[in-house]
């Protein structure tokens, strides 16, 4: 059995059979430092059930297709009572049983049946994203796993022993900044007839690359034959040079789905995933995000809403506020323009469109190390932490806190105890009235001001 350490980046699951297999992505801590992906099919969903009658609520549960039910004590608002603890097979078994299980007679409620599997598993074996653990097992072979592209280079791993957090220092992560220009002479672009003019690449292992179908003096630009080959290649250095983070300007509503619209209509596929999976979008809220398997993609626009207020915020007023400079504009309704006319006006937009992706790497570094650590604190996969509104990060932390005090979650309210809860006003947090004197050990923390005092601090050092 082999022991090996990783830098955790992001979780899901897949199904093998009826069996679902838990999938933990990460870069391994060796010479190498390979991509890995971390296989473990040895845990189960489960909830939770509030009985009515207990032995009736065992012998009625039993009798449905579940793994086990057995009877145990935990706490209710710091209260210990007993609980039905009911396990299954497989996820999507939760939604198909759970109605069914709460119209029993002999149920009262059901608790922790909306914690997505990949989050239960977080939390119940203690693993942290963006930071180190430690995994037993063996290395197996990509051929045998049908969940894993045939042309995947990711070192695969099966668990077969232990999983433990380890704690580290903040990780070194690979990070990858991208850009695109499109011809659009006659207005917004249209992915359906306006094409890919360049893509431009940044990282803080110093490539600055643009891959275009033009021609430049310019080192950093890349010529190739069409736009397909602009994709080809775009997909292949995203491939060699394997980052951990994948990041972007309006990338989830811009860059990443216009570069799959054009790749659809041009049929090549976007294999950017470390599983050799494509180019994915998922529901987040009222938006689409961009998901790369196996690297974290983050749309920086969202963190900067999130993190300053500022009077809007293009990439160039970002900037600005970030670093006191000015960066290089070319309005989008003129881009076609510079791209016609070609000459000093054609290297003006390379060097603008390499521009935009080092700013965004730029960036990056100096805003998502917050992020990192919030992904740290939350205990859930940075991808979904860059997304989340505070109160969601807040409920996270508490539920995963709950579960380290053997605490059940409460139930989300109903849509009735949510509208007679808006109506009443909260008293508010206690406040304590200042002692005079110089103090020691002071200790203060702040999901939402955290920006800020991040920022103070950063100025102090």
């Amino acid at each position: 059995m082999e022991t090996k350490r990783m830098v955790l980046l992001d979780i899901d699951y897949v199904t093998r059979g009826e069996k679902a297999i838990i999938r933990l992505f990460g870069r391994e801590k060796n010479d190498a430092n390979e991509s890995i992906i971390v296989l473990d099919d040895g845990f189960q969903p489960y909830i939770y059930v509030v009985p009515r009658d207990i032995e009736e609520c065992q012998e009625q549960i039993e009798e449905l297709n579940v793994v086990k039910v057995e009877k145990v004590k935990m706490k209710d608002l710091a209260k210990e009572k007993y609980f039905i603890k009911v396990t299954f097979n497989h996820p999507q078994d939760v939604p198909k049983l759970r109605d069914k299980i709460r119209d029993l007679s002999s149920v009262k409620e059901i608790r922790e049946h909306d914690i997505p599997f990949y989050r239960r598993y977080l939390i119940d074996k203690g693993l942290f994203p963006m930071a180190e653990v430690e995994v037993e097992g063996k290395t197996t072979n990509p051929l045998d796993i049908n969940e894993i592209s045939n042309n995947c280079q990711t070192k695969l791993f099966k668990l077969q022993g232990e999983i433990r957090p380890i704690s580290s220092d903040f990780p070194n992560l690979n990070i990858l900044s991208l850009d695109i220009e499109v011809y659009n002479p006659k207005g917004m672009p249209k992915s359906e007839k306006d094409p890919i003019i360049m893509i431009s690449l940044s990282s803080n292992q110093g490539l600055q690359k643009v891959i275009s179908t033009a021609r430049s003096s310019l080192d950093f630009v890349e010529t190739v034959k069409n736009e397909s080959e602009i994709i080809e290649r775009f997909v292949e250095i995203i491939q060699k040079e394997d980052p951990d983070l994948l990041i972007g300007y309006n990338s989830d509503n811009f860059d990443f789905p216009y570069i799959k619209d054009r790749a659809e209509l041009l049929n090549i596929p976007l294999n950017l995933g470390t599983d050799g999976s494509q180019l994915k979008f998922m529901k987040k809220g009222f938006a689409n995000a961009a998901l790369v398997k196996g690297r974290v993609h983050v749309d920086l626009y969202l963190i900067m809403r999130r993190y300053l207020q500022l009077d809007r915020y293009t990439l160039e007023r970002v900037y600005l506020e970030l670093f006191d400079q000015e960066k290089q504009d070319i309005p989008g309704d003129e881009i076609h323009c510079y791209w016609s006319e070609g000459g000093e006006k054609l290297d003006t937009l390379f060097k603008y469109s390499l521009d935009d992706a080092v700013t965004v790497t730029e960036i990056g570094e100096k805003m998502l190390p917050l992020t990192l650590e919030l992904t740290r604190i939350v205990g859930q996969p940075f991808f979904d932490v860059a997304r989340m509104a505070t109160g969601q990060l807040v409920e996270w932390y508490l539920i995963r806190k709950a579960y380290e005090q053997g605490e059940i979650v409460p139930n989300k309210p109903s849509s009735s105890q949510y509208s007679n809860r808006r109506g009443k006003r909260a008293s508010g947090g206690y406040v304590k009235d200042p002692v005079k004197g110089l103090h020691e050990n002071i200790v203060y923390f702040d999901f939402r001001s955290l920006p800020e005092h991040y920022h103070f601090k950063k100025c102090l050092t």
